[in-house]
């Protein structure tokens, strides 16, 4: 991080001794205070706010060292220490000798700002200027400053009364103007019930269930030179997708393996809506009771309307047309959020979505779905909605740089991400006839320079073995 300023604006230091710059020296107004008048040697103390309280209360400036030390030792049993006096204690100073305290700040031009404002809880009021940690006594307030200003807004004033009236009421911070206006948190669902009298309880405020989901490609060789200096060698074209859920009935993975893209899509789209249908189910049987709480209170609130009189004049008028209940836009918003299944994919906004975005949109009827709606990101498609199924990509609620491989080790998954020879498996017909994964050479990857580790591949035998799910299934399903 560069071109940072930092400022101290409270150290809470004792306020003590310290030297004075030439303009505060030669103020005819302050009592500079920096040495005594009797011997002429500078203060190495931390008593100077008891020779301004000396000087407050009558003493001469040659004889104020006497009452200075017993102010301090008043300070020192009242404080249980020996230490000074700190500006977050100014307002116990105040308190153990009955003085409104008002410490300000000047500047070479002649601005003064408030440093410390009192309570005004005492009949009288000494004034000091505080420079560093030194504070100096304002004999005559009235010639002190020539303008005071004020340290939210930078506003000046003729007199420190003005200031303090204007203070009182100052709200001209720091403001940040953000052309397309910024992120406002809205309530959850649940919240806005909350707000009727529909109380649900908080584990009760999880929607339990989703769908997975992952596609598969294969690398088809093109030779395209759109540009001089571009060239396209390889085509990502889906020849597969895997689909799980954890709604009853469909915990099993489900995998389709289909050559055209648009097929495979269709497949995967009615199978979703297929899950989507049990999990609105399951979703009625658990919330139920809280559509059947808002029906009974948007009956209750039409009957209350229905019964109050209405003048004949008003029934003469002309009709206009009757406003939504807010409460009926609520049960509409809650219909929704029960019935649209989450389907979850893992970098799906950037890989996934593109790879079938030509077919997705058709099988999905966005432009019929009077609630769709496609949240996109550049090139990433961060959400797309229907009535039924809401797809969003778990990366997105991930750090930055999270990968799918890290994520299953966070959670203690016992599943590792799987080994696929993508440039071996260039058209669907090369999995014909095969009963087994191909030779460990057909791993390799042009993009990473290297071929997949042994024990990586030892891992897809054992679980082709074990499930007989992938290339075993190829020859009849292609």
């Amino acid at each position: 991080m560069t071109n940072v300023h930092f400022t101290a604006d409270s150290t809470n230091y004792p306020v003590g001794f310290g030297d004075l710059p030439k303009h505060l020296m030669n103020k005819e107004s302050i009592y500079p205070l920096v040495k005594s008048q009797q011997t002429g040697k500078p203060y190495d103390d931390d008593l100077c706010a008891f020779r301004c309280l000396a000087i407050h209360r009558g003493h001469e400036i040659r004889c104020i060292e006497g009452p200075a030390l017993v102010y301090f030792r008043q300070w020192c049993e009242f404080r249980g220490s020996n230490d000074g006096i700190s500006y977050d204690l100014f307002p116990d100073f105040e308190d153990l000798f009955d003085i409104n305290l008002e410490v300000y700040s000047l500047d070479e031009e002649g601005f003064a700002w408030s440093v410390y404002k009192s309570r005004g809880l005492q009949d009288t009021t000494m004034y000091v200027n505080l420079y560093e940690n030194h504070m100096s006594y304002i004999r005559d307030f009235s010639m002190y400053a020539r303008k005071y200003r004020c340290e939210t807004c930078d506003r000046n004033f003729d007199h420190a009364g003005h200031l303090h009236k204007h203070q009182r009421v100052c709200t001209d911070k720091t403001k940040y103007v953000y052309p397309g206006g910024f992120h406002r948190a809205q309530d959850t669902v649940f919240e806005q019930l909350e707000q009727y009298g529909i109380n649900v309880p908080g584990d009760q405020r999880t929607f339990p269930w989703f769908i997975c989901y992952d596609f598969e490609a294969i690398l088809q060789k093109v030779d395209d030179r759109p540009t001089e200096f571009l060239r396209w060698t390889q085509e990502h074209v889906p020849i597969s997708v895997s689909i799980c859920s954890n709604a009853e009935g469909h915990t099993d993975p489900f995998c389709v393996v289909e050559p055209d893209p648009n097929e495979l899509v269709r497949s995967m789209v009615s199978y979703m809506e297929e899950i989507s249908c049990k999990i609105k189910e399951l979703s009625e049987d658990k919330w139920g009771w809280v559509l059947e709480e808002i029906g009974r209170k948007i009956k209750e609130r039409r009957d209350a309307v229905a019964d109050e009189k209405i003048d004949e004049e008003e029934e003469e008028e002309e009709e206009t047309k009757e406003p939504v209940d807010p409460l009926q836009k609520l049960s509409d918003r809650f219909a929704s959020y029960i019935s649209q299944a989450p389907v979850i994919g893992f970098n799906s906004a950037k890989y996934d979505l593109n790879l079938v975005k030509r077919y997705l949109a058709k099988h999905l009827e966005l432009q019929d779905c009077e609630g769709a709606f496609v949240v996109k990101q550049n090139n990433s498609y961060t959400c797309i909605a229907t009535d039924s199924l809401k797809f969003l990509d778990m990366s997105q609620f991930l750090a930055a740089g999270s990968s799918y491989v890290g994520f299953l080790k966070a959670y203690h998954v016992a599943e590792t991400k799987g080994y696929f020879p993508y440039e071996w498996l260039i058209t669907a017909t090369k999995t014909q006839k095969k009963t087994s994964l191909p030779p460990h050479e057909a791993f390799y990857s042009s993009l990473k320079g290297a071929i997949s580790t042994r024990n990586g591949i030892y891992i897809a035998e054992s679980v082709e073995r074990r499930r007989n799910v992938l290339f075993s299934r190829l020859p009849s399903l292609v």
